[in-house]
């Protein structure tokens, strides 16, 4: 499959990057986190998909799908110290906003935009 080339084009890339990244075994995150079996998954189905993708538009759904989670897990790595703050910041706003969801609407029905009196 010709779109394939991409996949393993940055496949290759995001790998070596990582490998520069980490040099020292203490430090690899594949070893510590579940991150090594995400990736296994995803390329084990990307190159089965890869076979099947010609034939049918599940294999091919599945083809894209795995080549993406496997380049997002390599990106995660990656940039593992500034996506965690940002996630967790995001996930804790988004968590936030639907919590409050109606009190936000209160605040700004309570305080809308009014001309400023005028002084005598």
């Amino acid at each position: 499959m010709e779109n394939g080339k991409a996949f393993v084009i940055l496949f290759t890339l995001l790998l070596g990057s990582v490998q520069i990244k980490y040099t020292e075994p203490g430090t690899n995150p594949f070893l510590s986190t579940p991150t090594m079996s995400l990736f296994v998954a995803s390329i084990t189905c990307h190159g089965l998909a890869s076979m099947a993708a010609d034939t049918n538009l599940q294999a091919l759904i599945i083809f894209y799908m795995s080549g993406i989670v496997g380049c997002e897990v390599l990106v995660w790595v990656l940039l593992a110290d500034i996506f965690w703050y940002s996630m967790v910041n995001m996930l804790a706003s988004i968590v936030a906003f639907l919590c409050f969801f109606n009190d936000i609407l209160k605040i700004f029905a309570d305080h809308e935009m009014q001309p400023p009196e005028e002084e005598v």
